[in-house]
């Protein structure tokens, strides 16, 4: 039975009570999986949430085909052969992973969702639509952002981009966000703005041409040193249409004149916040690495929200594109997203739970 204090679905927003909880258990590797004593994060789930649900999760585990959602993981042609892989991604999970399944198994009405392991950022993205899906389900929209899957985005058709990338899913993604851009894909000589895996790619300011480095999460220290002249911005692996569109407008125009970058965070440097009260600074855990603070950060922000370091202080900070009850809100969805890798360093932040985050375009 679900627990006295699991009645209703937080994945739909609704009044409808939850039929099944889907329960993330931590993982630590030696030699095999064993659950690592931590106690679990629960997602409780109606019928109809469980049930689409599981469809995003076959749809994303389900090799060569397109991903579910915007911004999902994508597994490509990758299977999974081994023990320590996602099984969302397909990645290589590292020292520790989440077991996620829903329970009660065998529910009359609701296929089982799971069990599966995944790796930190699949984890942090299943989280959070479980926890509300409702713009992803086209029950919500966003003030700014508009229906599902929609994104605004300036007039770059004088731009031509070259996508060099390896990842399952970016390119198939850059490429939809440019034809919908009416931006050209061309080859890497003629292209103004060239997108490519670290360390594939570099970036090289005498080429005319702004570099996006795309960078997985177990290549975030690998991406650090090749961040130089010519690197306009980096995105994660994966990404929304939107942080797709907001690099795009980052690399017409900051190529020539690069950002300075942070040598511990691989974020832009930034001499002075534009107002510290419209700021969201975060302070990494104890035993968390500023980088995997800066990557969640920049994977489960919006593409408009610029992600930067701050000297000195060992902070990072979003500034969203947000003001009154939205910061507020913008500040504890992202603090959600980070499930404890780290903390709003502003005073009285982060202490209601979180409502919202989901890996929308």
């Amino acid at each position: 039975m679900i627990g006295a204090m699991v009645n209703l679905c937080g994945c739909c927003g609704g009044a409808d009570r939850a039929a099944v909880v889907l329960r993330f258990r931590g993982l630590a590797w030696r030699a095999g999986w064993f659950f690592d004593g931590q106690a679990p994060a629960e997602r409780p789930l109606c019928v109809a949430c469980a049930n689409w649900l599981l469809g995003v999760v076959n749809r994303t585990a389900g090799a060569g085909r397109a991903p579910a959602l915007f911004g999902a993981p994508s597994r490509g042609t990758r299977g999974v052969a081994a023990v320590d892989r996602c099984n969302l991604c397909g990645s290589v999970t590292g020292a520790t992973a989440a077991y996620a399944a829903s329970e009660p198994a065998g529910h009359p009405e609701v296929p089982s969702i799971g069990p599966l392991v995944a790796c930190g950022p699949c984890e942090m993205w299943l989280l959070g639509i479980a926890a509300d899906g409702r713009s992803a389900q086209g029950a919500a929209s966003r003030a700014v952002d508009g229906d599902y899957g929609q994104w605004p985005h300036p007039n770059l058709r004088h731009l031509t981009v070259a996508v060099e990338t390896a990842a399952p899913g970016m390119a198939r993604t850059i490429e939809e966000v440019c034809r919908e851009m009416g931006v050209g894909i061309v080859g890497p000589r003629e292209a103004s703005v060239r997108f490519g895996d670290t360390p594939v790619v570099a970036g090289d300011a005498e080429a005319g041409c702004g570099t996006v480095l795309l960078c997985p999460f177990v290549g975030r220290r690998a991406l650090i040193p090749m961040l130089g002249p010519g690197v306009a911005e980096w995105l994660t692996v994966p990404s929304t249409p939107q942080q797709v569109s907001a690099a795009l407008v980052k690399a017409s125009r900051e190529w020539r004149d690069p950002p300075q970058w942070d040598a511990a965070s691989g974020l832009r440097l930034v001499s002075q916040l534009p107002d510290p009260a419209l700021c969201l600074a975060f302070e990494p855990a104890p035993g968390v690495g500023i980088d995997e603070v800066a990557w969640f950060l920049k994977r489960f922000s919006r593409g408009y929200d610029d992600v930067v370091a701050i000297p000195g202080t060992g902070q990072v900070a979003v500034v969203p594109r947000a003001r009154g009850a939205g910061l507020s809100r913008a500040g504890t969805r992202i603090a959600g997203a980070l499930s404890g890798r780290a903390v709003l360093a502003a005073p009285g932040w982060g202490n209601s739970p979180a409502r919202r985050f989901e890996a929308a375009g």
